[in-house]
């Protein structure tokens, strides 16, 4: 008996104090939930991340669109525009803040085949990035756009993601992009139908306010250089930028190291084999002093296990490894093998 009544002395205070230090570090606890979230939703809206090797810009969005990040990351992927998916995240902030079942707005496009075509004519948000994205990236090819800083000509891609197609003929009959020139269009489409008003002649200046361009030197993608066919190559290099390494391809849509060198010096009119980076290796001239567009090798000299092109400034523009995607890095290795021209003509 003697034993039970000094347990429960001895259970009451330590059950006190218990509690006691429960309400003393709940409080911290909490805040440390809040910032791990907040610093998660952070990361989510930038799209930046240091491994990705892509140009992404930032993006300031709200939480609701924020939510379709996953979607649109997966048909921008899909549809070889991954370095668009802030941009396109800021496209959905103007189009319907992501509270809209049709999230881009996109059911009057071409690529809705499923659902009717009227404004908010689509019903399932998911199919709405599905068309959305294709129809952004069409823009962008019709605009011309080089890459992801081409602000005039995503400018005018944005436009006619708003306007329609016929906008792009108009805009480049008159110089390409610019407000005055939306605004005339809008104009003149709005007495044509018979509306007040056609479109948002501020649309892209709307969705810029979402949006900033990231350009720095490990993602620089307005690479000045070169001569004659190497300024050709490295041209044509940059274009390739977010493009998914799969082993043994040579492009358009995918591309290993040495498949990636190929196309580019083949499309800038090289007369070369499809071949290894040894291969490659093999039939150059070394240099210590290589120009924009020259080879950049790794490995040994009778190993070589990768290729890139040099673009000065200590870095590169390859196709790195699986899982990963064209783009820009330094070539400051320990496995560096030194640089080469390509011997063909």
């Amino acid at each position: 008996m003697l034993k039970k009544v000094i347990k429960k002395s001895i259970k009451k205070p330590i059950k006190k104090v218990l509690i006691k230090v429960m309400v003393a570090i709940f409080p911290l606890l909490l805040l440390i939930v809040i910032v791990s979230v907040t610093s998660l939703i952070i990361i989510g809206s930038n799209g930046n991340t240091e491994n990705s090797g892509i140009d992404m810009g930032t993006s300031n969005v709200s939480a609701p669109v924020l939510a379709w990040k996953p979607q649109v990351e997966k048909y921008a992927k899909q549809f070889g525009i991954p370095e668009y998916v802030n941009l396109i995240l800021a496209l959905i902030q103007q189009e319907s803040g992501g509270t809209a079942i049709d999230v881009m707005q996109s059911s009057e496009g071409a690529f809705n085949t499923k659902y009717s075509k009227l404004p908010n004519g689509i019903t399932d948000p998911d199919y709405s990035i599905f068309c959305g994205v294709q129809e952004f990236k069409e823009a962008l090819k019709k605009a011309g756009v080089k890459n992801i800083n081409d602000t005039k000509n995503i400018s005018l891609a944005l436009q006619t993601y708003n306007f329609g197609e016929g906008f792009i003929s108009f805009a480049n009959s008159r110089g390409g992009y610019s407000l005055a020139v939306a605004k005339e269009f809008s104009s003149m489409q709005a007495q044509k139908v018979g509306w007040s008003s056609y479109g948002d002649a501020d649309y892209v200046a709307h969705v810029f306010q979402y949006y900033k361009s990231n350009p720095n030197t490990n993602t620089n993608t307005n690479i000045k250089g070169g001569s004659g066919k190497l300024a050709k190559v490295i041209q044509i290099a940059q274009a390739q930028k977010g493009k998914e390494y799969i082993w043994g391809a040579s492009g358009p849509n995918t591309f290993d190291c040495s498949g990636f060198v190929y196309y580019c010096y083949q499309q800038s009119g090289y007369k070369i084999e499809r071949s290894t980076a040894q291969f490659y290796y093999d039939n150059s001239t070394k240099t210590t002093t290589p120009e924009i567009g020259d080879l950049v090798f790794f490995g040994t000299v009778s190993n070589i296990h990768h290729i890139g092109m040099y673009i000065g400034d200590g870095i590169m523009i390859n196709a790195p490894k699986s899982n990963d995607v064209v783009k820009i890095q330094s070539y400051k290795r320990s496995d560096l093998a030194g640089f080469g021209k390509y011997n063909g003509k």
